[in-house]
Order: C-alpha cells, then structure tokens, then sequence
C-alpha cells in the first residue's frame, strides 16, 4: 500500500516536473524571440540615425565652392509622403515614405513586406551641396551608402546616375497626376514602379 502512494507521489512529481520545465521551455523561448525583435528594430533604428547624421546635420542653405550662401533649386517637394507601389509582384507590398527635413534635406525610406515580414528596406537621403543635388542610399545588405548625381531635374522629375554602381546605374522619379513613378536601369535591367499615396 505504501509502494503504491509514494508510487502516485513520484508520478505526480514528474508530471509537475515535466509541465514546469516545458512551461520554462517555452517562456525561453518566447524571449528569445522577443529579444531577437529587439534586436532587429535596434539595428535598424541605429541604421537610420547613423545615415540621417551623416547628411542630414547641415544647414537648410549649402554654401558654395567661394563660401557664399547659395539658393537651392528645384527641390523636390513633390516627393513628400507615404507611397505605396501599384504594380508590386503577388505577395508582396512595397512602400516608400518621404519626408522633407529642410530645403536642402529630404530623407526617404523604402521596404518590401511579405507576409508580414520586411524582406528588403533601404534608407534616402537627397543632398543639395555647391549647386548639385545627390541621391545617397544604403540598401540592405549594403555597408556604405552609394551616390547618385543628379543629371538631368525638372519641377516635377529627376534622374541620377552612378556609372560605378552594378546596378541600379540610373534612377528616376517624376510625378505624373496623383501617381509617383520611378525606374531603375543598368546593365541591360531595366524595373519600373509605380507608387499612389498611401493613406
């Protein structure tokens, strides 16, 4: 009789045992993904302020190459807002989101969901320094920003070019009615994307 209750006793010890453990198991695990999301909206938050700094800490007017203050031109206010992409592949969302800092300063943000996951974002900033505006971008999986220069800029579009970049070599933007249209180009690529404003 008594083998049988200290029988029932370790049973139910190792029931116990066994839930708290399991229940162990899987608090440590639901931190570590916790931990693991910290860590991802950490690094790209410190992302995006270390690029930001890098272009973003100058005055609203740019001096030129004598030291005089020089009036930007033709800044792309246009560009200012949240975009989503029209004509993205199925599965996926792209989205870009404008932002205007100063008149020389406009800093952009760019990412691809699929379901629910971000699987490609990159960070903007357009320049405006002795006269020239430039399209500075760090993409992932990129550890420096690359450049573009701005070749050719209307009141409502531009294009840059990096002749040293893989790809893309060009980018343009334009607006086109309540539609922002952009291209990519280089190396016989070729990628269009069409954005409407995202509310």
């Amino acid at each position: 009789m008594y083998a049988c209750i200290f029988a029932t006793f370790d049973f139910i010890n190792g029931v116990l045992f066994f839930n708290e453990n399991h229940f162990i198991l899987q608090n440590q695990i639901l931190i570590l993904w916790i931990i693991k999301i910290k860590i991802q909206m950490k690094t790209l938050i410190i992302s995006i302020l270390l690029f930001f700094i890098l272009f973003a800490c100058k005055p609203s007017a740019s001096k030129n190459m004598s030291g005089s203050i020089e009036k930007v031109t033709m800044a792309p206010d246009w560009l200012v807002g949240f975009w989503k992409r029209n004509n993205d592949e199925p599965g996926k969302e792209t989205y870009e989101q404008w932002s205007k800092v100063n008149d020389s300063i406009y800093t952009g943000i760019g990412f691809t969901m699929q379901q629910k996951d971000t699987i490609w974002k990159e960070v903007i900033v357009l320049s405006y320094k002795d006269t020239v505006w430039s399209y500075n971008v760090n993409a992932s999986g990129n550890t420096d920003p690359v450049s573009f220069v701005f070749t050719n800029q209307t009141d409502t579009s531009f294009t840059c070019e990096n002749a040293q970049n893989e790809f893309p070599k060009k980018i343009s933007y334009r607006i086109s009615g309540d539609q922002l249209k952009a291209n990519i180009s280089g190396g016989g690529q070729e990628v269009d994307f069409i954005f409407a404003k995202h509310h």
